[in-house]
């Protein structure tokens, strides 16, 4: 199940929190244990998704925006070098590095990771439906569905406040932090509700140019919402 195979991550977030050492947590973040993609189930670690940042973002719009945003930031140290005047491409991992080598917080590097590494991928996710979609291309589909797996991941519960290790549940303690503590966030439902749009749109994406210029509209959607958790 390739859709499974990328919610897996999830389990290696949960192995850092979990890791009786900073240099344990570091390995389930470089290697991968659980995840994989492709037909030979390659392993994909949360470190990959930004390291070969460079390489799948290049044009997507929101990792640019981050990529360049935080140029300047005290936090990423490195960026005197010649290449990092260029941008750091992997920012994320730069910062989950420095989690775990200078905090030495496992569990600060598993909540990194996820907000930074794991959220642009979803947005890139996202942003691939839109480019096959225009292109009438089917693959749509499976893009939307990886960006949702990566949301939310495996072992979580519906609406559930106490498990879960993906963005979902993040957005679910949010909401109990303000008080909204029964059923599932509003911000869940309203991006599980835009996925549902979204399958809709991909359904037609060969056939009809309303489809093509639909899917912009409920991705932006979907990514003003997945912001709030951030906040």
């Amino acid at each position: 199940n390739p859709i499974g195979g990328v919610a897996a991550l999830s389990r290696d977030v949960r192995d850092m929190r979990e890791a009786v050492s900073v240099h344990d947590a570091n390995i389930t973040y470089t290697n991968g244990k659980h995840a994989f993609v492709g037909a030979n189930e390659r392993i994909v670690s949360l470190a990959t998704l930004s390291r070969t940042a460079s390489e799948d973002m290049n044009e997507d719009l929101m990792y640019n925006i981050y990529r360049w945003a935080l140029v300047d930031h005290d936090i990423l140290s490195n960026l005197d070098t010649q290449v990092s005047k260029e941008g750091d491409s992997a920012y994320a991992d730069l910062v989950v590095q420095k989690a775990l080598g200078i905090a030495m917080d496992s569990v600060l590097a598993a909540e990194t990771a996820v907000v930074l590494n794991v959220w642009m991928e979803i947005t890139h996710e996202l942003f691939t439906a839109i480019d096959y979609c225009g292109k009438g291309d089917n693959r749509s589909f499976m893009a939307l569905d990886r960006g949702m797996a990566l949301w939310i991941g495996v072992d979580q519960e519906e609406s559930s406040f106490d498990t879960g290790y993906m963005m979902y549940s993040i957005a679910q303690k949010a909401a109990d932090n303000f008080g909204l503590n029964s059923g599932e966030s509003k911000v869940n439902t309203d991006i599980i509700d835009d996925f549902v749009d979204a399958q809709s749109i991909a359904s037609d994406c060969r056939l009809a140019d309303d489809s093509k210029a639909g899917m912009p509209l409920v991705v932006q959607s979907m990514l003003k919402k997945m912001t709030i958790p951030l906040l």
